[in-house]
């Protein structure tokens, strides 16, 4: 054992478990068989007993990561499930000779369904020993069907797992793992016991009182020296200490110190340069009962008064974003971001298409400078007022086009501000050059001072953490430029002024805020500031005067990712305004021509959001790998691929598309399964069945819109083994006890699309996907001449669609439900995934047509109670887009309208015409909304409006038009569709109406097998009007009188 260990813990053995609340010895490194290695796919890993130098034994743990992605767990296989103490640390040793990677402790209740873990992403293991020490309160819900409960009161099992985050092989050691009560946490409100004493020109005095932490009040007489003593009652654990101090009674310079015992004391914190106000020190994991606090000078020697006292609870996610928060609610109002008032605040995405790094903007204008960057907040300062988000209106705008430039301009009383980010590659490096206009809009000159804060904070709330932290970034050092022409932030991360600032500030979280340093015109006295929790912030100030109508620009330069910024002689030579029309000009190539064009005003807004969809698909895109986010999403799902890989084809961009299925087909797997997602360590695990279907549905989708048999014969071999992939999954359900039920020659459960991730379900979107992967395998044999292989793989087709049809119903009827579910074990009710069916899987004609009615007809029922607020409603996902594409070739054209006009009150800010993957009804919420924006719920939307111009009815072979144009739209010039891509070849049409009749006229060269159908909107709202055109080129007038 290892040398720290005490008597008691050693004379513990394996015998001692049982159900008593006592102390257990979980594993003491003497069996290796009471642990089992789960590796996941990709995965090698081996477990052993292996003697230490200390002369004991622990588990040898050797992983490779040989996929680059993947998970490696060592189960310990408990004999009976353990009553688990009302509070307990869990603790056990261990060391690793391994790159960074995540360590996951996992405990799994009896059932082995429900997940509660400690998750410690890019964990630096150390050569020697360390005792880890894990307490109930660490563990949080992870997986299972329990949905989010406390841990459960008896452990089944427990995990330790390394999962990849650099990846790569390495082995861990694990020892003397232990199950100890300890006694519960002392919680619930502080009862101070306050002594005070000073010592003046020899004199002393004593003040002792009790207090509330709130209202501690506690006022020294005049002078610096002072000792403050307070005793919390308990020992108590805590994450930080806020100390409110007086604005003008304040202690200068102090020590704070904490204490278990009241005699053997902890230097927490040295104060020098103290300003008053909130002063907050960290203390991850700290526990204490008694605090001291050393003053050493007093601002003027006035004494000071100590007004409060708040512990930051240890439970905090994390402590540095708690005790910021706990900082803005002391400050006034705009001090801090709006974030840390638990309000949501929305951003959008700043980069170039096709690029690795991505910026982001806060809808007040900070500009997070990278990803888990810090931010850039602008302050203006008037006759010594000091002038933030809180006292201004916002308003948001993209660059004409529209194209994914962003700007948000700040409303002030006699002054505007606006802030444009431009992304630029200047001598091969991306550099996001920021130019901030400051506008007198009053009749009078203004002395105006530009602030840029560089605060320890991305845009990126807290409260989105998932697969990253938001909230917190740590700055741990900020210098000045060599040539003052700027801030270098943890020695890496330049901002650097075109013009020289008037002034440079730099300093700690106890140094005081960027805002307090810009009213105050406060100096720092050094080049550099340094802070151990990362707090530290920089101030750049630029001194303008300016006449009525006058305006003045900031420029500054910041780099993204591994990019340098460029000289400023060089970054002088460049005109702003000329980057930003040459911007415009790149994007606008880039993004191709209009297909889509209504002459109609109302048609604005939705052709307007499709081409900032496409614009944001290609910011969020990395390369080849198409990704729907740039901070929580941005990974490659092959689901997202598909989806948004159909929305770029439908809009000219089937090239991109195909380097992407080139990249991804590198991931297969050697039995042909096709992973869920790829990221920068590799291809992920986790099985998810619709995923090696729909890589085949892309490969058939490249190949009908290019042509391109080359590229359908270099991935021939991919699409076989996923086929033979695919045909071994639904064999696993053509056996006993499957035959007769519900889930014969379905493929077995799986998370899907992350619909079922607290427990796996036989999911019939996963089985839409194998219906599609076999028939679009069997569409690319025949056109290779593989007519052996095409016709089996068609059988393969027609049985599993019948398989699927077959189970829908048995499932409705089990349930007793009318609707079609969305899987077989709970008939829940999920139209956005039903809608792919039909919308992607083309299963129109297959699907029990009065399930599917049903489905749509009910999902429609309760949308109407939400936009009348008949019922009350707490989110729901823009994923609904979706449902609005099926509602389109269902023939029903105004409720996908209505549909399209209720959701986009949800793309936030408006002007940014995009969506967040979650919409709340309170939309300041401080809730996760996953990326904006995101980009799979974009694809979506384009997909859904491209539908209502033209869709393929690939059953029957025909191509139809017109299913979402309103009757208002035909006005005028009409619908100009032009050179909109197909499956069937490229067409184009305008249709308009002259008096009572329309008026169309196609060209180009789609010729679908059985024709081209027009839905003309009827009159007054009546059934369309269906006119079929054998062929194209066309021209016809067509009646439209009732």
């Amino acid at each position: 054992m290892r040398n720290w260990l005490t008597l008691t813990v050693a004379i513990l053995t394996a015998t001692t478990l049982c159900h008593a609340l006592d102390q257990h010895t979980l594993y003491d490194g003497s069996d290796p068989d009471a642990w089992a290695a789960i590796p996941a796919d990709g995965v090698r890993q081996t477990l052993t007993t292996e003697q230490q130098p200390d002369g004991e034994t622990a588990l040898r743990v050797d992983f490779s990561f040989e996929a680059g992605a993947g998970y490696a767990v060592s189960q310990l296989k408990l004999p009976q499930p353990i009553n688990l103490p009302e509070n307990f640390a869990l603790t056990f040793d261990l060391r690793g000779d391994t790159p960074p990677n995540t360590l996951e402790v996992k405990l799994l209740d009896p059932s082995g369904e429900n997940v509660w873990w400690v998750n410690r992403r890019n964990h630096t293991f150390t050569k020697a020993w360390t005792n880890v020490r894990l307490k109930r309160r660490h563990f949080v819900f992870a997986w299972g069907p329990a949905g989010g409960e406390q841990l459960h009161d008896q452990l089944g099992a427990l995990e330790i797992v390394v999962t990849a985050s650099s990846g790569g092989q390495g082995t861990i050691w694990i020892d003397n793992v232990q199950l100890q009560p300890i006694p519960p946490a002392v919680t619930g409100p502080l009862q101070l016991a306050v002594r005070c004493e000073q010592s003046e020109n020899d004199l002393y005095r004593t003040t002792t009182l009790v207090a509330q932490p709130d209202a501690i009040n506690l006022r020294t007489q005049p002078g610096d020296h002072s000792t403050i003593m307070m005793d919390l009652g308990d020992l108590r654990e805590f994450a930080g200490i806020l100390l409110g101090w007086s604005t003008d009674r304040y202690p200068q310079a102090y020590t704070l110190e904490t204490s278990t015992d009241g005699n053997t004391w902890t230097q927490l914190a040295a104060v020098t340069q103290g300003i008053g106000g909130p002063d907050g020190h960290l203390a991850p994991e700290h526990e204490a009962r008694y605090l001291r606090i050393n003053t050493t000078r007093t601002h003027d020697s006035q004494g000071l008064t100590l007004e409060s006292l708040q512990l930051l609870p240890v439970d905090a996610p994390s402590p540095a974003n708690a005790i910021i928060q706990s900082a803005a609610a002391a400050a006034p109002r705009g001090t801090f971001p709006m974030t840390t008032e638990n309000r949501q605040v929305f951003w959008n995405v700043v980069g170039l298409p096709d690029r690795d790094e991505e910026a982001l903007i806060s809808e007040h204008g900070s500009l997070e400078v990278h990803k888990g960057g810090f931010t850039l907040e602008p302050l203006l300062r008037v006759n010594d007022n000091v002038l933030t988000w809180a006292d201004a209106a916002h308003t948001q705008h993209l660059a004409p086009g529209p194209v994914p430039i962003s700007s948000v301009t700040r409303t002030h009383d006699k002054l505007s501000l606006t802030i444009t980010p431009l992304p630029r590659v200047i001598d091969n490096n991306q550099v996001i050059l920021t130019r901030y206009r400051i506008t007198n809009t009053s009749d009078t000159p203004q002395a105006v001072t530009l602030g840029l804060a560089i605060r320890p904070l991305q845009v990126l709330p807290p409260w989105q953490n998932l697969n990253i932290d938001g909230g917190h970034s740590p700055i741990h050092r900020v210098r000045h430029a060599h040539d003052d022409h700027g801030l270098i932030v943890n020695d890496n991360a330049p901002v650097i002024a075109i013009n020289p600032p008037d002034a440079l500030t730099v300093g700690s979280f106890i140094d005081g805020q960027p805002t307090d340093w810009l009213r105050h015109d406060i100096e720092s006295e050094t080049d550099e500031t340094h802070d151990t929790h990362g707090l530290a912030s920089g101030l750049m100030a630029f001194d303008h005067q300016l006449e009525p109508g006058a305006s003045a620009d900031v420029i500054v330069a910041t780099p993204l990712g591994d990019s340098l910024v460029p000289a400023i002689s060089k970054l002088r030579r460049l005109d702003f305004d000329q980057q930003y029309e040459q911007a415009i000009d790149e994007w606008e190539e880039r993004l191709g021509p209009r297909i889509f064009a209504v002459d109609h005003p109302s048609a604005a807004p939705m052709l307007d959001s499709l081409r900032a969809q496409l614009g944001y698909i290609l910011i969020n895109k990395d390369g080849d790998r198409i990704q729907p986010g740039s901070r929580t999403y941005e990974r490659s799902w092959i689901r997202d691929g598909a989806l948004t890989g159909t929305a770029l084809v439908n809009l000219g961009q089937a090239a991109s598309v195909a380097r992407y299925l080139d990249w991804y087909a590198d991931y297969q797997y050697d039995n042909g399964k096709i992973p869920c997602v790829v990221d920068h360590r590799g291809a992920d695990p986790v099985d998810e069945h619709d995923s090696t279907g729909q890589f085949i549905y892309l490969a058939k989708l490249l190949l009908d819109h290019t042509g391109d048999t080359e590229f359908a014969r270099r991935h021939d071999q991919h699409v076989r083994k996923a086929v033979d992939y695919l045909e071994a999954l639904r064999n696993q359900r053509l056996t006993e006890p499957y035959l007769g039920t519900a889930y014969e020659g379905l493929v077995p459960e799986s998370i899907s699309h992350e619909g079922y991730s607290a427990k796996p379900m036989h999911a019939y979107w996963d089985n839409t996907f194998v219906v599609r992967g076999f028939a679009d395998a069997a569409a690319i044999a025949q056109r290779l001449g593989e007519t052996e292989n095409a016709q089996r793989y068609a059988q393969l087709a027609d049985a599993h669609r019948q398989a699927m049809v077959r189970s829908v119903e048995m499932a409705a009827t089990e349930h007793g439900i009318d609707y079609i579910p969305g899987c077989v074990e709970l008939g829940d009710f999920d139209p956005p995934s039903t809608a792919v069916a039909i919308s992607v899987g083309d299963l129109r004609h297959h699907l029990p047509a009065d399930l599917m009615n049903r489905t749509f007809d009910k999902y429609w029922e309760g949308f109407i109670t939400r936009l009348t607020d008949e019922r009350d409603w707490f989110d729901y996902t823009p994923y609904e887009l979706r449902v609005m594409s099926t509602m389109v070739r269902l023939g029903h054209r105004e409720r996908a309208h209505t549909m399209y006009q209720w959701l986009a009150r949800d793309q936030h800010p408006a002007n940014w015409l995009h969506w967040a993957e979650i919409a709340y009804r309170d939309d300041r919420a401080p809730r996760f909304i996953g990326d904006m924006p995101h980009t799979w719920v974009g694809a979506g939307f384009i997909n859904a409006t491209r539908a209502m111009f033209v869709a393929e009815d690939e059953t029957r072979g025909q191509l139809r038009l017109g299913l979402g144009i309103r009757s208002t739209w035909l006005d005028g010039q009409g619908v100009r569709v032009t050179d909109a891509p197909t499956r069937y070849g490229s067409i184009s049409y305008q249709l308009r109406r002259v008096g009572d009749t329309a008026h169309l006229h196609i060209t180009g060269d789609a010729s679908p097998p059985n024709g081209i159908i027009l839905y003309l909107p009827g009159p007054s709202g009546s059934q369309a009007i269906t006119t079929t055109i054998p062929q194209s080129p066309a021209s016809l007038t067509i009646d439209l009188t009732p």
